[in-house]
């Protein structure tokens, strides 16, 4: 949905005063309700995170970006731990400056980009973490194979047999139906979701979050929770670091395809209250409105989705 500009919204006039008293019927608190919300994003740019105890990751593309010959060379993280991540080569992603929402976002071609760290682990394995990505899918209805998404997030780098990383991402296309992957161990382990493909074909806002090995990790997206199923979280055993955009040892599966213009990492599980104070805040910074019949329903969630690395030699 396009962002209502304001030359669209009725104002009130000293011409006609009685205006100023008018009740709003339903369609104008929305429309006044939506204006608020986008006002905010003009002040809003990179401003502090709502609440940072625990933080331990924050990419934000309007901040921290560096290019190099049409390429995204650096991430830099906001956190204040230096946990940037960095791409070369045909393999890193381009910088959109009017992108996602006509925010800056980093731009995925879900074949073989990705950002990686391959210092820092952010969490340990198996601990709590609290995830949050604003991301949109490149969808592409003609291409009968993965339609949309990919990888967005991956704690640890590789996998094989017998060794285990937390691969959060989106669709994996199975004609009958669709199916949501959101958390892989890329061994024999699987969370999935309802499908959510015409959610997710616009900007979003994901969350997943987890008290770590053996429970399994919790989604709101775009602020409603969404049901999850599946088995538990496992340890990751994995090479050091974490990818945004992919995952490194299996590129051709899960590329993320679109863009990404946020992540957010804490070392906990947040409290209902403190996950909605970073939701709110993202979905401001990115213009992220849901569709006006839902506006005054939905807050913000945060997404991690993974695709399902069924084809590799050792994968689930």
């Amino acid at each position: 949905m396009k962002p209502i500009r304001d030359q669209h919204q009725k104002q009130a006039t000293t011409e006609n005063p009685k205006e100023l008293a008018m009740p709003f019927n339903k369609q104008r608190k929305t429309v006044v309700l939506l204006a608020i919300w986008l006002g905010l994003t003009a002040s809003s740019s990179h401003a502090t995170l709502p609440y940072t105890t625990g933080l331990q990751l924050w990419l934000d593309a309007n901040t921290g970006v560096t290019i190099s010959g049409g390429i995204v060379t650096t991430w830099a993280d906001q956190s204040g731990n230096g946990n940037n991540v960095t791409g070369s080569g045909t393999t890193a992603p381009t910088f959109l400056t009017s992108g996602l929402n006509g925010h800056p976002t980093v731009q995925f071609d879900g074949v073989n980009d990705l950002l990686n760290n391959t210092t820092a682990n952010l969490v340990s394995s198996g601990s709590a973490r609290t995830v949050f990505v604003v991301a949109q899918t490149d969808y592409n209805p003609s291409v009968a194979e993965h339609l949309a998404g990919g990888a967005l997030f991956t704690f640890r780098r590789t996998a094989g047999p017998g060794v285990t990383i937390m691969n959060l991402g989106q669709l994996d296309y199975d004609p009958n139906p669709p199916n949501w992957y959101i958390y892989s161990d890329a061994v024999a382990v699987n969370e999935d979701t309802a499908h959510q493909l015409g959610i997710v074909t616009n900007a979003f806002t994901v969350t997943y979050s987890s008290a770590g090995t053996g429970n399994l990790v919790n989604e709101w997206l775009n602020g409603t929770a969404v049901t999850v199923s599946g088995g538990n979280v496992t340890s990751e055993t994995g090479a050091t670091g974490f990818t945004v955009g992919n995952r490194e040892d299996n590129t051709a599966i899960d590329g993320w395809r679109g863009g990404i213009s946020a992540v957010v990492v804490y070392d906990s599980v947040l409290s209902d209250a403190n996950r909605a104070l970073v939701e709110n805040f993202l979905i401001a910074e990115f213009a992220v409105v849901p569709e006006p019949s839902t506006v005054l329903l939905l807050g913000v969630g945060g997404l991690l989705l993974w695709r399902r690395p069924g084809r590799q030699s050792g994968s689930a």
